[in-house]
């Protein structure tokens, strides 16, 4: 059982993108030997420090967040997301446990830079920080997306069974951040 849990949560980072490689990561290596060939090494752009942006967000069953992006540790983008009204369910009921996937896409360079999920219910005043990937210098169009799906009966966090919830609720906010 104890090893179930922890594949369990080895695929929970999985899933949500948790374990992504920063932008400032090295592409291949040379090095041949034998019958090998040489290769070539690549840098990815280097992050850039954005300003602080925020944005008040209705979500499809009225929960509304307060998502603000700013710079993080390495000229990370820092996502702080603050629900200002709670989760409810299409009519209106207090919604209960929920697993909510949220993540942050570049429209600009039609690339994800992190994304993350839990099983915490997004109550009003509850602070939630995260640090994901960055952003190259120069202006890029950002979309925040949060969905919510009900958890299942059981009490696991099964991750295939949690996904293959229906969504109860979606939530989406574009900013535009300037990179320097």
């Amino acid at each position: 059982m104890r090893r179930k849990a922890v594949i369990g949560f080895v695929t929970a980072l999985s899933v949500v993108g948790l374990l992504a490689a920063p932008a400032s990561a090295k592409g291949g290596s040379g090095g041949g030997g034998g019958n090998g060939g040489g290769g070539t090494t690549t840098t990815a752009p280097a992050n850039a420090a954005i300003k602080t942006v925020s944005s008040s967000i209705t979500c499809s069953s009225g929960t509304v967040l307060s998502v603000t992006l700013s710079k993080g540790i390495n000229k990370r983008v820092e996502v702080r997301v603050v629900p200002t009204a709670g989760a409810t369910n299409p009519d209106g009921t207090p919604a209960p446990d929920s697993w909510w996937n949220q993540s942050v896409f570049n429209e600009t360079t039609g690339a994800s830079i992190g994304g993350w999920g839990g099983n915490v219910n997004l109550n009003p005043g509850l602070v939630q920080t995260v640090v994901i990937g960055g952003v190259p210098a120069g202006t890029s169009q950002l979309t925040y997306t949060a969905v919510r799906r009900t958890l299942p009966s059981t009490t696991s966090l099964d991750i295939p069974q949690i996904m293959a919830q229906p969504i109860v609720e979606t939530c989406t906010g574009t900013f535009t951040v300037v990179g320097k």
